[in-house]
């Protein structure tokens, strides 16, 4: 029997549940951030909500500029479209920057990390970010480590009636939505789950897909209440009518279906005063995930929600693969990941989406992470050979999740409506070597191949090399899914540099690095390479070991990150001295 003050509340919440107020419960078997996964309940505990509705309103549409440099010597020249405004409607210009005709210009003033500008033109909703010359001294939080707040969750059964849910999609009613969000505290000590006082972002979660196990819609519970103990509402859709099933369009077409049918449902929700989430949903600050078919589709879903402002892709389906078009995804800020040693979807089947992301991105290949571990309850496949636990796998997942939702979305306490100040830590995670080293540090020795691109406005730099594409299965006739990514293939010798719209000599600025993503063959030895860089005062040269990472190079791509030493540069050549490199996205910033 449950006795104490545990048990008291733990009774409370099931009187006031759909359970059988007789029937005894287990005790806790383990929380995960303040939440005791074991614990039968559907509509548990309310609380009165406060604070005003969210404005359902259209949120127009939002621009992702090239983001620019403190000192950067390139001109900064973006033209807004449809618009010949020369000032602005809402919020604030980077200093130093001005807007004339429709076109924002400029060099931004001095800041001390990483920010992001917000201003509204019409119905133009624009973001940029500005970086300082040089990286500050920063300590890497842990953001594998649980959130300040307590969590707790709508909980889907055929018994309750008040479970939010869809009416109808695909000749299917009553779909449940798996709701996970903070509270406004713990309620297995306090009996009460209502939702914290605040308005939170809200974070969209399509499931995989699983040939054995179809009824996965609750599979994520330690992802999604980490999530939530960061201050986010997150909302799984139950596609349980549509898994254990063969891919197809059409099948993934009924997934992205439901996830914009349930983006209607939550808003409802947000407005409805008999709702627990009355007035508590920022649908501006809307994020859309997923993992393996519903990775996949957060790029589509993605296109048709107005709030947007980011996607987390986790080891997601190539979606040129299952009809979808190779056209870029929406320039909204995008995280991908891909597992190491996944069995479901081989390499390199879904490295070619990178490819498509016209947004500032970070990709992430987990190295010895298989497919399953990124759910809580998937079984693991017969031939899955993991090379990491399952949770490390989870705490990589969420370390550069949780750093992505900090930069792009705002982590706060949610008393405030529409936060968007990004954090310069999880800048660093995200668009520097830092999240990788915490990672090889304090997660797993096998560590991340990680690469980025913030899409800073710079100087396009070009190799006389043959382009040739990056994947080639079959080489005769490659799949329109690998016609995609095409890269320069670089063998021993010399290549020269050269600006793709200009010439050397270039003085790029105080703090300016070369940024490129390079990779090793699918088969044969990584090229060992060096970069030279000649000014007037004379010649530097790094070793490809000094600019890659903490983890050595194989067919994943990582990020190269050399300093521009100060000066003019007047010549620049990559050299290679054996093995074999493909090198992309190539240029100075």
């Amino acid at each position: 029997m449950l006795t104490g003050r545990v048990g008291i509340a733990l009774l409370l919440l099931v009187l006031a549940s759909c359970s059988d107020p007789m029937e005894e419960l287990p005790p806790p078997a383990g929380e995960i951030c303040g939440f005791a996964d074991e614990i039968p309940r559907c509509d548990v505990v309310t609380g009165a909500a406060q604070g005003d509705p969210n404005s359902l309103e259209d949120a127009g549409t939002t621009l992702v500029l090239p983001a620019v440099r403190v000192g950067s010597t390139v001109a900064y020249s973006q033209v807004l479209p449809g618009t010949t405004a020369s000032s602005i409607d809402d919020g604030s210009l980077p200093p130093g920057m001005t807007l004339a005709q429709g076109v924002l210009s400029g060099v931004p003033d001095a800041v001390s990390a990483a920010k992001v500008f917000r201003f509204r033109v019409g119905e133009l909703d624009v973001r940029i970010s500005v970086y300082p010359a040089t990286a500050p001294s920063l300590d890497i939080p842990k953001y594998w480590d649980c959130g300040p707040y307590a969590t707790w969750s709508t909980e889907p059964q055929t018994a309750c009636e008040v479970n939010p849910h869809i009416p109808e999609v695909g000749g299917v009613s009553n779909v449940d939505l798996f709701i996970t969000y903070p509270a406004v505290s713990d309620p297995t000590i306090s009996g009460d789950g209502a939702v914290a006082t605040g308005r939170w972002p809200v974070i969209f979660w399509g499931h995989a897909n699983h040939d054995r196990l179809c009824d996965i819609n609750e599979g994520y519970r330690s992802l999604h209440d980490h999530w939530a103990s960061w201050g986010y509402i997150v909302v799984a859709v139950d596609a349980t009518a549509w898994n254990c099933m063969q891919g197809s369009t059409a099948n993934i077409e009924r997934r992205i279906e439901q996830v914009l049918a349930a983006v209607d449902v939550v808003a409802g929700l947000n407005a409805d005063p008999s709702s627990r989430f009355y007035g508590r949903i920022d649908m501006e600050r809307v994020v859309i995930a997923g993992h393996s078919r519903g990775g996949g589709a957060s790029l589509e879903i993605a296109e048709a929600v107005p709030g947007a402002r980011a996607i987390i892709d986790m080891q997601g389906i190539d979606m040129t693969a299952f009809g979808f078009g190779d056209a870029p995804v929406r320039a909204l800020p995008t995280l991908g990941f891909t597992a190491g040693s996944d069995v479901d979807l081989n390499y390199p089947i879904v490295e070619p989406t990178e490819d498509q992301l016209a947004g500032p991105y970070t990709w992430v290949n987990v190295d010895g992470g298989i497919h399953a571990y990124t759910a809580d309850t998937s079984p693991v496949e017969p031939d899955d050979e993991p090379g990491i636990t399952q949770q490390q796998q989870h705490d990589i997942n969420e370390f550069y999740s949780t750093a992505f939702l900090a930069r792009w979305i705002g982590v706060g306490d949610g008393s405030q409506p529409a936060v968007f100040e990004p954090a310069a830590e999880a800048d660093a995670v995200l668009f520097s070597h830092r999240g990788a080293a915490q990672v090889l540090e304090s997660l797993s020795e096998r560590g991340v191949h990680a690469r980025w691109n913030r899409r800073v406005a710079g100087t396009a730099l070009s190799l006389d090399a043959p382009e040739v594409f990056t994947y080639t299965p079959d080489e005769r006739n490659p799949r329109p899914v690998f016609r995609k990514a095409v890269s320069w293939r670089l063998e021993p010798g010399d290549y020269p540099v050269s600006i793709a719209d200009g010439a050397f000599p270039l003085d790029a600025g105080a703090g300016a690095t070369v940024q490129a993503r390079v990779k090793g063959p699918d088969f044969g030895s990584t090229a060992r390479f060096e970069l030279e860089m000649v000014t007037a005062t004379g010649t530097t040269v790094v070793s490809s070991e000094e600019i890659l990472g903490p983890v050595p190079v194989y067919n994943r791509f990582t990020q190269l990150v050399a300093a521009v030493p100060d000066g003019a540069v007047s010549s620049m050549v990559l050299r290679i001295h054996d093995g074999v490199l493909f090198v992309d996205d190539l240029r100075i910033e």
